[in-house]
């Protein structure tokens, strides 16, 4: 298995992607990972792995670190993302969130503290 591809498009922080999304680096279970923010109505966050749910109805948890990697970089870069407005988040594992997406990444935040 040659696994090993080109991407389609490299981008980096602030990079603007097709239907208005923005790159926002988002280091923490990789050192390359990025977000995708789209403002508007609705405003949608793609969050990758950096947030993740066990199941629908369980709450956001924050990605595990490796260990090779300094332990803030995830509770950082979910710290960026609380700035935004976001009403609809969604996360690679564990579906999405449309009620109150903001307020989850709050929560969040403060039970990582």
């Amino acid at each position: 298995w040659n696994l090993v591809t080109e991407p389609d498009q490299h981008y980096v922080e602030g990079t603007r992607l097709p239907a208005d999304f923005r790159a926002i680096r988002t280091p923490g279970p990789e050192l390359d990972h990025y977000a995708l923010y789209r403002p508007g109505e609705p405003s949608i966050l793609f969050v990758g792995d950096l947030v993740t749910r066990r199941d629908p109805s369980s709450p956001p948890e924050l990605a595990e670190v490796p260990t090779r990697f300094a332990p803030e970089l995830a509770r950082q870069s979910l710290e960026k993302l609380l700035e935004l407005d976001v009403d609809l988040l969604c996360m690679s594992h564990g579906g999405y969130i449309d009620e109150d997406p903001g307020r989850a990444l709050v929560e969040l935040y403060e039970r990582t503290a």
